[in-house]
């Protein structure tokens, strides 16, 4: 049970990383919002871009209250992951508006 909270985290993270990567290609390789849009669909088994924007704020911020809650001392790399998490966070906000 110890280890629930630490894989939903590298889930999460993983989750963020390829969102970010995807988006950061679609931007890197068309200049329009449709294009890029597009584009983000073919590797997000055709999910709008905002909608994918908030199921992953969804799933980030559960996965972080979750691994809080779980590790009792907050320390090291432990408060690294947590705040890379609430910046992931606050990108798909930043997405939305």
């Amino acid at each position: 049970m110890k280890r629930i909270p630490y894989m939903l985290l590298l889930a999460s993270l993983l989750l963020n990383i390829y969102s970010a990567a995807v988006w950061g290609f679609a931007c890197y390789a068309h200049s329009g919002v449709a294009e890029r849009s597009t584009y983000y669909r073919q590797f997000t088994a055709g999910s709008d871009p905002r909608t994918f924007s908030v199921g992953a704020f969804t799933v980030t911020l559960l996965s972080l209250i979750v691994f809080i809650a779980a590790v009792r001392k907050l320390r090291g790399w432990y408060i690294a992951v947590a705040i890379v998490q609430a910046l992931f966070a606050l990108l798909y906000v930043w997405q939305l508006s």
